[in-house]
């Protein structure tokens, strides 16, 4: 598990099975080593894919933010996602299961919002600090229309 975990550094599409894994280290079955065996097969089929970073002289900062809404069946809690594009890559993302129980796809969505909201700030003073130029504000994209009027 702890070698899958390091791997969703650099491979974005097995983090949420990856977690899903998990869960259930404490007390793993057959079922859970199966799909651990799915995971690795399908890092063994899709080796050449990966995130290639190129010199650019737009550093906008672009920020992507969705939610489940108590897709979990075992205490109903959030799983919520988010990433930042920074010239022509991915710089942080981050996937994770929320403390909360939401009431609405709208509460689950902003709380993913709000906390994408606070990578954003940090983000933007680390830019800074490394002395580049932002020319614009940072763009959130949401695939919630109650949560982005919300907002």
């Amino acid at each position: 598990m702890g070698s899958l975990m390091f791997l969703c550094k650099t491979r974005l599409n097995i983090c949420y099975a990856v977690s899903l894994c998990s869960r259930y280290m404490v007390d793993p079955s057959c079922l859970h080593l199966k799909a651990k065996k799915k995971i690795l097969r399908y890092v063994c089929g899709t080796i050449n894919f990966g995130i290639h970073y190129f010199s650019t002289d737009n550093v906008n900062l672009i920020g992507f933010s969705d939610s489940d809404w108590g897709s979990n069946l075992d205490d109903q809690k959030s799983t919520s996602g988010n990433y930042f594009s920074l010239g022509t890559g991915l710089v942080p993302w981050s996937s994770k299961k929320k403390t909360i129980v939401a009431l609405s796809s709208t509460e689950a969505e902003y709380v993913a919002l709000t906390s994408a909201s606070a990578k954003a700030i940090w983000l933007q003073k680390f830019v800074i600090e490394i002395g580049e130029k932002q020319e614009h504000s940072t763009t959130f994209f949401c695939d919630n229309q109650s949560a982005i009027k919300l907002a």
